[in-house]
């Protein structure tokens, strides 16, 4: 292997797109009974179903994999992450759209969002942490929290039994 492809692997491996789907580590901050969100410039912040609830919802209607409809309840991921940063807007700019998100879930599933997808001012439906299918509590197979990106059909991006949202920085800033 020469350098220039050895520099390149290495590259390629430190990506954040290198992470979509991948299977890591357990989150070291993760508690059964809520998501956590964590990371660069945001405190650690637990959020329980309980405290999702009482929260702006969205609401999504979507495609199961079986091709049933499903109506979903959630918060919008930038809601969340406002309340965590203590900024009540959901509206991300600036600095924040160098940084990126690692949803987890607890069989250490990760995937990787664009913080504009967690903006509801930039995308509809935007990314959100659900908390309801149908009106009834997510089952124990998807829940109780599950990211759901609205606009994957293939639910790729989909994180069942979500545990934390870490907020990570572009390297390059």
């Amino acid at each position: 292997m020469t350098r220039s492809s050895t520099l390149l692997a290495a590259v390629a491996l430190l990506t954040p797109v290198a992470l979509l789907g991948q299977k890591g580590p357990r989150c070291p901050v993760a508690r059964a009974d809520a998501v956590v969100v964590y990371g660069a410039g945001v405190p650690t912040t637990a959020f329980t179903v309980a405290q999702l609830a009482a929260l702006p919802r969205q609401q999504a209607t979507t495609k199961r994999k079986d091709g049933s409809v499903a109506q979903l309840t959630g918060v919008p991921l930038g809601v969340l992450l406002g309340k965590a940063s203590g900024n009540d807007k959901d509206r991300l700019k600036g600095g924040t759209l160098l940084n990126y998100l690692v949803a987890e879930a607890h069989d250490g599933y990760r995937v990787v969002v664009a913080v504009p997808e967690a903006d509801s001012s930039a995308a509809r439906p935007a990314v959100m942490v659900a908390y309801q299918v149908d009106g009834a509590p997510l089952d124990t197979v998807a829940g109780p929290l599950q990211l759901i990106t609205p606009l994957d059909p293939e639910h790729g991006r989909w994180v069942r039994q979500l545990e934390c949202i870490r907020v990570a920085r572009d390297a390059g800033s």
